[in-house]
């Protein structure tokens, strides 16, 4: 069972942080990443080709794994059809990476590949019910038997009850292996942004992971939802935090990215402020003080996008600690 699986069974907190691959094919930056995290985070969450191609979630896993850091592989939907996403899972467990993100990706005309088309045979709710099946009861699709999964019996099972037996939390499913999805509490209808998490986790959701939270108004509304649906008792919601260098990033993510919402109150202040990237720190660094206090938030996530380098600095800001 991974550091994070362990986590996530005793209920949290816990703290993740998030990694792009390089556009290369050269380990070493990771290597030197997975040194500077390995004692402030207990998984780094490896992301899969968000804005072009990038060397595979699943190699790169490999690659800090190998170098003592938990990683959390992404699959998406948009590149990958069942056949393929059954494959790449079983790789990973081989692999031991047994901490799993399942998403749709961001739309290709977004990233630096426009003219590529999007697969999306099956969404990231069908993809989080495909490898709970494969995990829980060994089925591929449709309705083959997986061998070798680890701590796999002849009992077939066990099934994900979406709940510790005092009915606090989830935790992960046969064989240590956790599955994960996003949520975005900010675009959209809220009732159905309320209902699509809900969805993820009666497909066997361990642990969600939120958009970053700037709008706490907005994420309390959202959490309240889940609080009256019970979704909190049966997963582990992780919060995003996202530190913003300057005002004009602020402004690009919010005309970029469908639900992003930077309040202008936030832009404002990053506006006005004489060190943008110091001030971007101490917003990042009052949301994980407010989020983390929530009923119902047993982590924090913190984005990078690609400026992991940047982490170390935002966990102490923050006051996280793993230790």
């Amino acid at each position: 069972m991974s550091r994070l699986s362990e986590v996530i069974k005793r209920g949290g907190p816990v703290v993740t942080a998030e990694v792009t691959p390089p556009v290369g094919a050269n380990p070493q930056p990771l290597i030197a990443l997975a040194r500077s995290l390995r004692d402030r985070v207990h998984a780094v969450v490896v992301e899969e080709n968000r804005d072009g191609v990038h060397l595979s979630s699943l190699v790169a896993g490999a690659h800090l794994k190998s170098a003592g850091l938990e990683a959390v592989v992404t699959m998406l939907t948009r590149d990958t059809n069942r056949i393929g996403l059954q494959s790449m899972f079983l790789g990973a467990v081989s692999l031991g990476l047994t901490d799993v993100l399942v998403l749709s990706g961001y739309h290709q005309a977004l990233t630096a590949e426009k003219q590529a088309r999007g697969v999306y045979d099956i969404d990231s709710i069908q993809a989080i019910a495909l490898f709970r099946a494969m995990r829980d009861d060994g089925l591929l699709s449709p309705d083959r038997q997986a061998k070798g999964l680890p701590g796999q019996t002849e009992e077939r099972g066990g099934g994900h009850d979406g709940g510790r037996p005092d009915g606090r939390f989830a935790r992960p499913g046969g064989q240590g292996i956790s599955l994960g999805g996003s949520a975005n509490p900010f675009a959209g209808p809220i009732d159905l942004r309320a209902m699509r998490l809900e969805k993820k986790v009666k497909a066997g959701a361990d642990f969600i992971i939120t958009n970053p939270v700037f709008d706490l108004s907005r994420f309390r509304e959202w959490l309240n939802l889940l609080r009256d649906k019970g979704v909190p008792e049966k997963v582990c919601l992780i919060a995003g935090i996202m530190w913003l260098a300057s005002a004009e990033e602020a402004r690009k993510l919010n005309q970029t990215y469908r639900g992003m919402n930077i309040p202008d109150a936030v832009i404002a202040r990053l506006s006005r402020a004489t060190d943008p990237e110091q001030e971007g720190l101490r917003v990042a660094a009052e949301a994980a003080e407010a989020v983390r206090k929530l009923d119902g938030v047993r982590g924090l996530h913190f984005w990078a996008r690609g400026r992991e380098d940047s982490i170390p600095r935002l966990l102490e800001a923050a006051s996280i600690s793993i230790l």
